[in-house]
């Protein structure tokens, strides 16, 4: 077993994985450290705050934005300059602000579990109707 792997035993001895402790993702058949995308979107200069997450097979980018412009074509153009095609997030999610923990921390538990619920508050990055909530890449196309 991985030094990363979470695992328990079961009162009838069977052995149950719980994941992992790092942010070592597998999308499509690749392997994704989810660090290196959000290191990239940090790196955009109108990106605030970012956190990415592998949904449904999906990569998402969720990210609190400086400036009101910011575009879902200047965020992927911007990553497939620095990122590998495959790395590149499907999706990019805009909200006003990321929750955190206790310690401060993005808290990257309640933004998977609110994006997947249809509660995570956002706001369309590209221009888009107003009911729109999420840009993935078959609405950028």
């Amino acid at each position: 077993a991985s030094r990363q792997a979470r695992n328990s035993r079961e009162p009838d001895g069977a052995l149950r994985y719980h994941g992992r402790r790092d942010h070592m993702i597998k999308v499509r058949g690749y392997r994704i450290e989810l660090g290196e995308v959000e290191s990239a979107l940090f790196k955009h200069p109108d990106v605030r705050e970012a956190v990415a997450m592998a949904v449904d097979q999906k990569l998402v980018a969720v990210i609190v934005a400086r400036v009101p412009s910011l575009t879902v074509l200047g965020l992927k153009r911007h990553c497939a300059a620095i990122l590998p095609a495959y790395m590149v997030p499907h999706e990019f999610v805009l909200v006003p602000a990321l929750p955190k923990t206790s310690t401060g921390k993005i808290d990257r538990v309640l933004v998977q579990k609110a994006y997947v619920d249809g509660t995570l508050e956002s706001q369309l990055l590209a221009s888009s109707p107003p009911s729109a909530e999420r840009t993935s890449d078959a609405d950028a196309h």
